[in-house]
């Protein structure tokens, strides 16, 4: 027991992984800043019958800024999960530790990558579907929404009964690949093409869902400035498909500047 322990990092995020968080956070905190301020102001606007400019400011920006302190302590936690299931001879391929050689020579113009291409790219990946994983438990007072059903989340409770399992069970199968793709340092064809088939199907199952059951908790509908709206159903399923078809791209993009740089190698 002892010796378990002792064996276990000293620390929360290694100096191998260290650079990789800093560069996944200063890319994701600007965006998630922007997206809850935007978010809230917009929630409040349609929940407050007199807004006032100076409360619209302020809650914009504390619930800005819960956001993007729920962003830092997921990436930690990512971070530190890796830094103790990866092994060390893991770690050392994929995450290298810095050298000042290593760091790059910029009087010839060149610079070598210190971390394997597809550490970031998981990891973005993970935090994408915690994220998914938060939603249907998200509290609408998270959005300055928590007076129209006592706090509760925004989703149907309906959809416990059999949606949300197959929902998170998607999002446990994703996990589970970034992170063997991760551990392998590989990624196979086949495994992209089932991966590949795996996000359409998993677009189509929450088009589905959208389709035939009420997504938004009933109690929040009933309120005037909730009511559903005719063309609220197909602009979410088309937020869905683009986001997929965004997430795709990306994917292919960044497989392949990350096959390039290992041939570099």
């Amino acid at each position: 027991m002892m010796s378990s322990l002792s064996d276990s990092p000293q620390y929360l995020i290694g100096p191998q992984l260290y650079p990789a968080f800093v560069r996944l956070a200063r890319w994701m905190l600007p965006m998630v800043l922007v997206v809850a301020a935007v978010v809230n102001a917009a929630v409040y606007l349609a929940v407050e019958p007199t807004p006032v400019i100076g409360e619209l400011i302020a809650v914009a920006a504390a619930k800005a800024v819960m956001a993007a302190l729920l962003t830092v302590a997921i990436l930690a936690a990512l971070f530190a999960i890796l830094e103790r299931v990866l092994s060390p001879e893991q770690l050392a391929r994929i995450a290298p530790v810095e050298s000042s050689k290593v760091r790059g020579d910029h009087s010839r113009g060149v610079f070598l990558h210190t971390t394997h291409p597809g550490l970031t790219e998981t990891v973005g990946s993970l935090v994408f579907i915690v994220f998914l994983a938060l939603i249907p438990v998200i509290p609408t007072s998270f959005v300055y929404a928590g007076q129209l059903n006592d706090g509760g989340s925004f989703v149907n409770p309906d959809l416990w009964n059999v949606w949300l399992p197959v929902y998170y069970g998607f999002l446990v199968v994703f996990a589970a690949a970034e992170v063997w793709k991760l551990r392998a340092r590989k990624s196979t064809t086949a495994m992209r093409v089932v991966n590949l088939v795996a996000t359409f199907v998993f677009a189509a199952f929450l088009t589905a869902a959208v389709l035939t059951m009420d997504i938004v908790d009933p109690v929040i509908l009933d309120d005037a400035a909730w009511s559903r709206s005719s063309w609220a159903d197909p602009a979410l399923v088309v937020v869905i498909w683009a986001v997929t078809l965004w997430s795709v791209i990306t994917a292919v993009r960044t497989r392949g500047v990350s096959d390039k740089r290992l041939s570099l190698r």
